[in-house]
């Protein structure tokens, strides 16, 4: 869905796996479910400010819990989506976690996806 959608996609089995490939490599954004195998959306996300303060965090989950979608954007994720997600909305959050990571303004048409003609890299799961 995201290729489709012009990003180049990474994928990380875990946190620490996530964790990992933001120490070797610079993303455009990352995209993670909010419970992981080894960590919670949260430690990711406190995690990754470590290594990375400017990565756009996207987090998604399936069942609503208020306090935690609060704690998460408070911590510095750019989104917080309820599974299932749509393909729109997903790719949206993307191209916006991209433009954050550019600088640019968020979601405009006539822009491409990546000031510099190369492809948007993700990191998810």
């Amino acid at each position: 869905m995201l290729r489709d959608g012009g990003f180049s996609v990474f994928e990380a089995g875990s946190a620490h796996a996530a964790t990992a490939a933001v120490t070797a490599r610079r993303f455009d954004v990352l995209l993670s479910d909010v419970n992981l195998g080894d960590a919670r959306g949260g430690e990711l996300l406190d995690a990754l400010r470590l290594i990375d303060p400017d990565l756009p965090v996207v987090l998604m989950t399936e069942r609503v819990d208020l306090d935690e979608a609060v704690a998460a954007v408070d911590g510095g994720a750019l989104h917080y989506l309820l599974k299932p997600v749509e393909r729109a909305v997903l790719l949206a959050a993307a191209v916006d976690g991209s433009r954050t990571r550019e600088g640019t303004s968020i979601l405009s048409p006539s822009r491409p996806l990546s000031g510099s003609g190369s492809c948007p890299s993700v990191l998810g799961r």
